[in-house]
């Protein structure tokens, strides 16, 4: 283990790569940054993740939102239960920790939101816990490393990395940067479509050795992409639509603002509660009005394939508020409804 340590340690203190968002650490900015840049390219998330730490600046300023605020400036990063889930923690770190974001791992894992990736990358970085975050480019160098055969995602595969990453976490290597050096031989080197000609630890490599690097991290069987028909009934007062939050039960977008109507699930999927209460004969008409419309548009969530029709409605659905279309364009934060508001142009009322 002795060579990989210090070829990692040797490589990383050549190769690190020199983020802004690195500079000036603190334990706060380093979970807004983390929540920012899950499933999100480095590139694509930098700017939005400025303006954000420039308007929330810390825990107190983040826990006094508003809540709609805090939405706004997460607009455009997708998966908006992450910025509710931080307004709550933010609200649970004031309260308990007055205000100062907690750095060990046990303590950061009873905040609301806070999982263990995201509660290791903050308590190893800032607190020196030998604890493995395990992200996919964890799994990724790991797996092969020492062929693990446990598919990637699974309890048994998350506690063979831990162990198998544990003697790097013995070295000199602070903790963060051992996290942070593995996830960046993953993102550079270890690839899904690696570049073992790179690696300097390709001759330590057991899955190189038995020309089986592609087939590892183990991976379930790809689930089969479904496809869903949303129906969004449009009404109008005046100036003003009607919109509706998402419930719970809903599978999409749960809280966020919407038209009212309803999803055509495929059979593979259990009955869903629609945005709202709507009664059948209700659901009925619309599908008989919705049939020989053409598709307004298509929205891709995970591995549904989502064909929206909006239709313009004389009455609307109980509950919900009217909004001005400005309203609209604040409040509803995410890209499936901003594409059916720039649509709207096209319904005949």
């Amino acid at each position: 283990m002795k060579p990989l340590l210090d070829r990692l340690g040797k490589w990383y203190e050549k190769e690190k790569h020199a983020y802004e968002f690195r500079k000036n650490r603190t334990p706060y900015r380093t979970w807004i940054t983390e929540i920012f840049l899950q499933q999100t390219q480095i590139a694509a998330g930098k700017d939005k993740l400025k303006f954000f730490l420039k308007r929330f600046p810390g825990v107190t300023e983040l826990a006094r939102g508003p809540e709609s605020d805090v939405l706004a400036a997460f607009r455009g990063m997708g998966y908006y239960s992450r910025a509710r889930n931080m307004f709550k923690a933010a609200g649970y770190i004031a309260a308990n920790h007055q205000g100062i974001m907690p750095v060990a791992y046990a303590e950061l894992l009873k905040v609301p939101g806070i999982g263990h990736y995201t509660a290791a990358i903050i308590a190893s970085i800032h607190n020196n816990e030998a604890i493995l975050a395990n992200d996919a480019n964890h799994a990724r160098v790991l797996s092969r490393l020492y062929e693990l055969p446990h598919e990637a995602s699974t309890p048994a595969f998350r506690d063979a990395a831990a162990r198998a990453a544990a003697p790097l976490f013995a070295g000199k290597m602070p903790a963060g940067d051992v996290n942070e050096a593995l996830m960046q031989w993953g993102q550079t080197i270890c690839k899904k479509r690696p570049r073992c000609e790179l690696c300097f630890a390709v001759d330590l490599c057991a899955a190189h050795k038995s020309g089986n690097v592609t087939a590892y991290p183990v991976k379930k069987e790809r689930e089969q992409a479904l496809d869903v028909l949303w129906i969004m009934q449009v009404h109008r007062k005046g100036d003003k639509y009607q919109v509706v939050a998402s419930g719970r039960n809903f599978p999409f977008l749960r809280g966020e603002l919407l038209f009212p109507g309803f999803l055509a699930l495929p059979p593979e999927m259990q009955e869903r509660s629609s945005p709202e209460k709507m009664s059948a004969a209700t659901r009925q008409k619309l599908m008989r009005l919705a049939h020989p419309l053409p598709v307004d548009f298509r929205h891709a969530i995970t591995r549904y394939r989502i064909a929206v029709k909006l239709i313009y409605v004389k009455e609307g659905v109980a509950g919900g508020e009217y909004l001005t279309l400005s309203s609209l364009a604040a409040r509803c934060h995410s890209s499936l409804m901003q594409k059916a508001l720039r649509r709207l142009d096209k319904l005949e009322f």
